[in-house]
C-alpha cells in the first residue's frame, strides 16, 4: 500500500503517515481524504496493478 502513497509530500509527514506502524487502512483513509497523497498514475492490466512512477515502470505490466 505504501507504493500508492506520495511519501515525499509534506502532508504525509504532517499526518504521521511516514511512520512504520501506519496501517494500510490508515493510508487508504488518508488518500481518500487528501487525494494529493495518491502516487499517480496507477496502472491496471491483466498482469497486475502498480503505481507507475517513474513512468517507465509501466513496462513491467505490459504484455
Amino acid at each position: 500500500m505504501r507504493d500508492l502513497l506520495r511519501g515525499k509530500e509534506k502532508l504525509c509527514a504532517e499526518l504521521g503517515l511516514d511512520k512504520p506502524d501506519v496501517t494500510d487502512s490508515q493510508i487508504l483513509d488518508a488518500i481518500a481524504a487528501h487525494p494529493v497523497l495518491l502516487n499517480r498514475p496507477v496502472v491496471a492490466t491483466p498482469r497486475g496493478v502498480k503505481a507507475c512512477r517513474p513512468a517507465d515502470t509501466v513496462v513491467s505490466l505490459l504484455p
